[in-house]
């Protein structure tokens, strides 16, 4: 009685998100008709199909059966040797049931994804993003972060100098922009430049052929380079209204100056001799000159000024300064709830890009609203992550909520937003 199980092979490999597929032959030793099932040992029960899923067989009597792995492609789906079994599940005697072993292995893959956070920077010399680095590959990822400008108009820097990211993880970069030349005045002038990512295998391996070593026997799994494009528009350092401003302090210390001179200053002068005099003739002094005859003198008070428009001429002109700065925030929401951020008082938030992640491939509706204004909804089902990039910004007005909700969502699970924008002065 019982069953005989055999494999096609021992080994297999497969890469996540791929099937691979061997088959098994089953026979029956017993001495009646028996029904076998199968399932998967060592493994997960989904990484694996049967076809068919169940055989009926007469004493004596085989068949195979297609056996198809297919392993997620998810960085938690770890490379490397994973040892299964192929179970036969006898009906009519379960003691004779048999299991038939062999060995998976599970490839590496790639699976790297760059961005520049925001896409356009802005700045009079220098300015500031980041480099956001996902690896959702089932292994980990290090590059070397270098700037690419054939114009020679922007330099760059990075911190930290290399990047490290697991599996399953993002990691960021800080990035400094640099104007090689000033821009006095005039309209804003776009520099474009481009950043690159060197991965370290890619680069050990080009650093061993120039020094005439023997290359590496196993090649990257990852991509030797990832090219991401970047904007920065730089503004004049000398705004037109910092222009007026200075004119209208120039002409206001001109008029100052002649105002003290020829009317505040006489004035003064006369004001103080009165007292001078007054007090001398108090103490019955009279102020005279040894040599010269006392001439008295009266001194002379000029008329009284008015401004043009009954004193609404002295005014000073003003000018508003705008300030402004880049921002980036992260929101996390976990079940069902929301996350929001307030909008600062006295400042105007202009979003302009926004990556919305869902990594663990969960369920639901998330959506995105303004002060309870829905803007945007998706469904997590859709995608794992969303970028968007806008060329007019969506804006929220002081003490406005940016708010992100997750909702029928059932059991454990959570989504991520990243927006970035600036904050305006209102």
């Amino acid at each position: 009685m019982g069953a005989e199980a055999r494999l096609s092979v021992q080994a297999l490999s497969v890469v996540p998100g791929e099937i691979g597929q061997l088959d098994v032959t089953i026979r029956n030793n017993g001495t009646v008709v028996d029904e076998f099932r199968f399932d998967v040992v060592g493994l997960p029960n989904d990484w694996a199909s049967f076809d068919p899923p169940r055989v009926s067989l007469f004493p004596a009597q085989e068949e195979t059966v297609r056996v198809s792995f297919g392993p997620p492609r998810l960085p938690t789906t770890a490379p490397g040797a994973l040892p299964f079994g192929i179970r036969a599940l006898s009906t009519e005697d379960p003691a004779g049931s048999t299991v038939e072993e062999g060995t998976l292995f599970v490839a590496p893959f790639s699976d790297v994804v760059g961005e520049l956070i925001p896409h356009a920077a802005r700045g009079r010399f220098r300015a500031k993003l980041q480099l956001a680095v996902d690896n959702r590959s089932n292994i980990a990822y290090r590059a070397r972060p270098s700037g690419v400008d054939p114009d020679e108009a922007v330099a760059l820097a990075f911190q930290p100098p290399y990047v490290e990211v697991a599996p399953g993880s993002v990691s960021f970069v800080k990035v400094n922009l640099r104007c090689r030349s000033r821009l006095w005045r005039g309209s804003s002038v776009t520099r474009a430049f481009q950043v690159l990512l060197e991965e370290q295998d890619a680069l050990n391996a080009a650093e061993a052929a120039a020094a005439g070593q023997p290359q590496p026997a196993e090649q990257p799994v990852h991509p030797p380079s990832i090219l991401l494009d970047g904007v920065m528009l730089q503004d004049p350092i000398l705004p037109r209204w910092l222009m007026a401003a200075l004119l209208a302090l120039v002409l206001l210390a001109i008029a100052a100056v002649i105002l003290w001179f020829n009317l505040l200053k006489p004035q003064i002068q006369a004001a103080a001799q009165n007292q001078v005099s007054k007090q001398l003739a108090k103490d019955g002094i009279t102020a005279t000159s040894p040599t010269t005859p006392t001439t008295p003198t009266t001194p002379t008070t000029p008329p009284a000024s008015t401004s043009p428009g009954g004193g609404q001429g002295k005014g000073t002109p003003t000018s508003t300064t705008i300030v402004s700065f880049t921002i980036n925030r992260s929101l996390v929401v976990t079940g069902n709830s929301t996350a929001t951020f307030i909008v600062p008082r006295s400042y105007v938030l202009e979003i302009t890009d926004v990556l919305v992640q869902n990594t663990a491939g969960n369920s639901g509706v998330v959506s995105l609203s303004n002060s309870g204004t829905l803007l945007m909804r998706w469904s997590m089902v859709d995608f794992r992550d969303l970028d968007y990039h806008w060329i007019t910004p969506t804006t929220f007005a002081p003490f406005a909520k940016v708010q992100f909700t997750l909702s029928g969502c059932s059991g454990s699970c959570s989504a991520g937003l990243y927006f970035a924008g600036t904050l305006v002065r209102s």
